[in-house]
């Protein structure tokens, strides 16, 4: 599973915030095992407990278990965990 991270509408994780493009990053989820990779670049960063990664002006904070944006009405947006 990929989840996008930008300041795009239709990203999974949407960051108001004119420092990060449209499409800043992405999450990858394999095998239980979260990874963070920026656009335009080839390493992927394994996500661990506690862990945090700045992009623009939020921090980003991961925490077990993952959680991961549901289909939800726009005025309404909830985090569920996997």
């Amino acid at each position: 599973q990929v989840f996008l991270l930008g300041r795009a509408p239709h990203c999974h994780i949407c960051i108001s915030d004119a420092n990060l493009s449209r499409e800043h990053g992405q999450f990858t989820l394999e095998n239980k095992k979260l990874y963070y990779q920026e656009q335009g670049h080839s390493i992927r960063k394994p996500m661990e407990h506690g862990q945090s990664i700045a992009v623009g002006s939020a921090t980003i904070i991961f925490d077990n278990p993952v959680i991961v944006k549901q289909n939800v009405p726009a005025n309404n947006e909830a985090i569920a965990p996997i």
